[in-house]
């Protein structure tokens, strides 16, 4: 009995550690059909946007959009420089992803056609690059670009202490110009910075260590790990106390290195598509993301809240979540559910010992069992696996805990296993006993609770569940139908009567009375009552497709005093709050509210204001208060009068349900991608912001490089930006403006959309300037993109100057033509008219390009005409200048000669 209560003990501590739930998950796949889920390593560029390393080359992502680079074999390894180039390790090559050629794309750094090599691990460090092959390492100097060249057999390359170090099967180098040998206290596969913290190892014997101050320090975190029998891969800090490891096939293990005792495993049962994990990487912002054979997977352990989905039992599609009685209760459209544990026993067989009685005085000792020598110690040392001690064998894979669990049935009498002869004056019985092993969390279907099912609710010292198909009383694990009508809205008044409104469209009041329910009143309405509430005086209200209705109710009558007009003929659901003694009606016109002077239901503007419209709002079923969404924020509207706005909460726009945790302050979410969440308000971890950027700039000519001014002629004068905000919880929905000084004098509407295109674009100088503003609503500028556009060539001075010097010589040259009466006639009348005609034709064109704007054939023509009007008196001047080599002009009827031949010998 001791050994049993003691059992329950451990079980009972562990039940709320467990029931935290599993960290947010989000799954991510590349858009492109010939890219598959063959990811090797994953890094982040200084923007926040991801970098892979895939079989079919190298991936971009930003939590949108997937950019793909193809590289000239696979991509086995990446790493970022400080100045966002990226450099890959392939099969056979090693090359970087830069802008050249008017576009971004690889680029290979070596050309040895004879290069047969795995390049599966790149590391930049101090402005240069190393590349590590199975037999060749490449270290790439980004400023000299330079690259010198090692051989030889290695196995790993890692950075400590401030140096690059590479191990080979003969021990670890040290990576300089030159490679030296070193002795090292341990033989590290794995490292992770972080500044300000130590370095983290794993070493080849499976041990996880801090470096600092050049001594390798255990952490306690191994004996967890050798407990469990994990197999850690890569080791990765997180943030200043978090660090991730991978395993082999056993997931991703989250540990605190200031609290010994912490670890989270994430693994299938929480989500994980699949045990074995491919790499892993930390980003900026304290997510993990794990690369396996279905995808890449981003988990947010400080995001502050848990998922509940994942655990095993659920069925069809959620519709409340609430707890009663410290249990968990889910309703679906499929049946009512709990929250529940189960322990895993294993069952161990052991022998019981009994000793016979002796006949013989003297008893001949038993032999001490010889131990087998050992004959090929080297061999063992070199392929065998290092012995474990029997205990430590059978108890490998179980949980600290039940380890102890398990050392309460061994006694003296007991033996799990006899070893050596079996001794004649013993007897040994065979028995099986079942030891606790694991805990497995799971929801359990209520027995008799089936069909769909809206929500639950305490009844005294009961709880009731209501369905479409009536209200269910439950019983432990077992649910009995009370009342089989078909629901659709209902209350609890404080005469402990439930009053309820069905499909049939009538009122109906049951009370319990001596274990019996009793129907008391049926009324019909006519019509489809969607919420009910009992104010404060103990009147029912109740709201309909057009009207509310305010009734009283006895224990054998119901009344419906008074019937007040309501706008709400498209049945939006309607939640009524009392809210300081005033009934709130909401719906997603507005508040509206009953006015006891002017007995009507009028609309509160105010709130409307001060709240912004009820784009979505959720009845709060624990303290009976109102949840609104205006589009950016949840806000509570609390019986108090008191309005509390949770910001974070408003990264969850599609809620289906909210429901407070009776327990703490935490609340229970439901989503519409039919996800259980529990939300901890006093808790903003995770939402971190990457920057935003411009990821491209590009034309018709091909991409542009926007780390300097560009200049665009004028036939190239479309261009178009792609802007980028990663964000891989798809809850921050950036929004983006623009302004182009140059051309815009006011910023554009804030917009959803990522691409800026600009079409002819006349010439001048221009600044974009944009900036970003996610669902916090905080703002971030962007860096300025500087261009001009080139005027085309015959707008250019030059090109002025060539017609002045060409249409002045012409008008020149036939003056002089038209002086000399010897000359051809046709000739001379002829020449002055063409010049006349281009001449116009040139002032006409010019003149007509300072009006632009859209307009009609006719409108066209009207201004065609209007400026030959205005230019048809230079026309008769340039006409007289050349015949008669002089214009005359009437001032006081008096001829005075201007510019000829005359005018200068008078």
């Amino acid at each position: 009995m001791r050994h049993l209560l003691l059992v329950i003990f451990c079980l009972s501590y562990l039940y709320p550690f467990a029931q935290k739930g599993d960290f947010l998950l989000t799954h991510h796949f590349p858009r492109h059909s010939n890219i598959d889920n063959s990811n090797f390593e994953i890094t982040n560029d200084n923007n926040g946007r991801l970098c892979i390393a895939n079989r079919s080359g190298v991936l971009k992502y930003d939590g949108e959009a997937w950019d793909y680079y193809p590289t000239p074999s696979a991509a086995l390894s990446i790493a970022v420089d400080s100045s966002d180039v990226v450099y890959v390790g392939c099969i056979a090559n090693i090359g970087m992803i830069d802008f050249h050629e008017r576009s971004i794309k690889y680029k290979s750094l070596i050309y040895l056609d004879s290069l047969d090599d795995l390049f599966l691990e790149t590391h930049y460090f101090k402005h240069k690059v190393y590349f590590m092959g199975s037999n060749n390492l490449f270290v790439y100097d980004i400023a000299s670009k330079s690259i010198i060249r090692h051989t030889g057999e290695f196995l790993n390359i890692y950075e400590l202490d401030a140096e690059m170090f590479v191990n080979t099967p003969e021990g670890t180098l040290l990576i300089n110009d030159s490679l030296s040998s070193i002795s090292p206290a341990q033989k590290v596969s794995y490292s992770s910075k972080r500044k300000g913290q130590p370095d983290l190892v794993v070493t080849y014997n499976n041990k996880l260590y801090q470096y600092t101050n050049f001594e390798f320090k255990s952490l306690a975190q191994n004996k967890f790990v050798d407990e469990n029998g994990f197999e850690i891969k890569e080791i990765k800090w997180l943030n200043d106390s978090l660090f991730a490891c991978s395993t082999f096939e056993s997931g991703i293990i989250l540990f605190n290195i200031k609290k010994p005792d912490y670890a989270e495993i994430t693994n299938y049962q929480s989500g994980l598509p699949d045990n074995q994990v491919y790499t892993i990487h930390t980003d900026n912002s304290n997510g993990i993301w794990a690369a396996t054979q279905f995808g890449l997977t981003h988990i947010s352990p400080i995001f502050p809240a848990y998922s509940y989905s994942h655990f095993n039992g659920l069925n069809g599609n959620l519709t409340s979540v609430s707890d009663f009685n410290n249990k968990l209760w889910v309703t679906t459209s499929v049946g009512l559910y709990y929250f529940d544990q189960d322990t895993i026993f294993e069952n161990k067989v052991y022998y019981e010992v009994e000793r016979k009685k002796s006949r013989t005085p003297n008893q001949t000792p038993k032999p001490k069992p010889v131990e087998e020598k050992d004959e090929k110690p080297f061999l063992k040392r070199l392929f065998g696996k290092k012995k474990q001690s029997e205990d430590e064998d059978d108890k490998k894979g179980k949980k600290g805990i039940f380890n102890a669990i398990t050392d309460i049935f061994d006694g003296d009498n007991k033996v799990e296993r006899v070893k050596g002869k079996l001794d004649k004056n013993t007897r040994y019985v065979r028995k099986v006993r079942k030891i606790p092993v694991d805990i497995i969390y799971s929801f359990k279907q209520v027995s008799g609770a089936n069909g769909k099912f809206l929500s639950i609710t305490p009844y005294k010292d009961k709880l009731l569940a209501i369905s479409t198909s009536g209200i269910y009383e439950v019983n432990k694990s077992e649910a009995h139908i009370i009342i089989p009508e078909s629901i659709r809205a209902f209350t609890v008044n404080d005469n402990d009567q439930l009053i309820v409104s069905t499909s049939d469209l009538d009122v109906k009041v049951f009370k319990l009375i001596d274990d019996v329910w009793l129907e008391q009143v049926s009324q019909s309405v006519n019509d489809i009552i969607v919420s009910i509430r009992e104010d404060d005086r103990g009147a029912i209200w109740m709201a309909g497709s057009s009207a509310i209705y305010k009734s009283s109710t006895t224990d054998s009558t119901f009344h419906i005093d008074q019937k007040l007009p309501l706008n709400n003929i498209f049945l939006d659901e309607v939640n009524i709050l009392n809210r300081n003694d005033t009934l709130y009606f909401i719906n997603s016109q507005g508040y509206f509210y009953y006015n006891q002077n002017t007995n009507k239901v009028e609309e509160d503007v105010a709130m409307k204001m001060k709240i912004g419209t009820p784009i979505h709002h959720l009845f709060d079923p624990v303290e009976k208060g109102v949840w609104v969404f205006n589009g950016k924020v949840w806000q509570h509207l609390k019986e108090s009068g008191e309005i509390e706005t949770l910001e974070y909460l408003g990264l969850f726009s599609d809620l289906r349900a909210i429901s407070i945790d009776r327990s703490s302050d935490q609340l229970w979410l439901i989503t519409q991608s039919n996800d259980i969440l529990k939300y901890d308000p006093s808790k903003k971890g995770g939402m971190e912001s990457f920057n935003f950027f411009l990821k491209r700039v590009s034309n018709e000519e091909g991409d542009i490089d926007q780390s300097e001014k560009f200049t665009l002629n004028y036939d190239e004068n479309f261009l178009s930006v792609e802007l980028s905000k990663p964000d891989f919880l798809g809850l921050l929905n950036p929004e983006f403006q623009y302004k182009l000084e140059g051309l815009h004098n006011a910023w554009s509407d804030w917009s959803s959309s990522k691409t800026i295109d600009f079409s002819f674009l006349p010439e001048g100088s221009y600044n974009l300037l944009v900036r970003s503003r996610d669902a916090f609503g905080r703002i971030e500028e962007g860096e300025v993109l500087a261009f001009s556009v080139k005027p085309p060539y015959w707008q250019t001075p030059w090109f002025y100057a060539i017609q002045i010097i060409f249409f002045g010589g012409l008008v020149f040259f036939s003056t002089k033509l038209n002086q000399d009466s010897s000359k051809n006639r046709l000739l001379r009348s002829g020449l002055t008219l063409l010049t006349l005609v281009l001449i116009i034709e040139f002032l006409q064109s010019a003149i007509g390009s300072l009006f632009s704007f859209k307009s009609t054939p006719v409108v066209d023509f009207l201004l065609d005409a209007s400026i030959a009007f205005m230019i048809f008196p230079l026309e008769r001047l340039l006409r007289e200048l050349m015949t008669k080599g002089k214009v005359n002009v009437n001032l006081n009827k008096e001829k005075i000669p201007l510019v000829g031949k005359e005018s200068s010998s008078k």
